[in-house]
């Protein structure tokens, strides 16, 4: 696995938890030990801007988990697929 993206989404049915806690322990093992910074973890902030990742309770979950140096944004799904359309070849 070369990169994940993390929409950091409300959790409905019990499930759904433990698939999202697999993931993370297989990133944890892999990615997250040899290339953090191709984790992406997005989160829609209320207020619309990009808070970096201690200032946030939800990224700092994340960076105990996988480290600092992970893929922040607070900018939401749409605001993903604008950086990614922007940073096309």
């Amino acid at each position: 696995m070369d990169k994940a993206i993390d929409l950091n989404q409300p959790m409905g049915p019990n499930w759904t938890v433990d698939v999202l806690r697999n993931m993370r322990r297989a990133l944890q093992s892999q990615l997250a030990s040899s290339a953090p910074q191709n984790i992406t973890v997005v989160e829609k902030t209320s207020d619309e801007a990009m808070r970096p990742i201690n200032k946030h309770p939800v990224g700092r979950r994340y960076r105990s988990i996988f480290g600092p140096n992970i893929d922040w944004r607070t900018d939401g799904f749409e605001g993903l697929i604008d950086g990614l359309r922007e940073n096309r070849p």
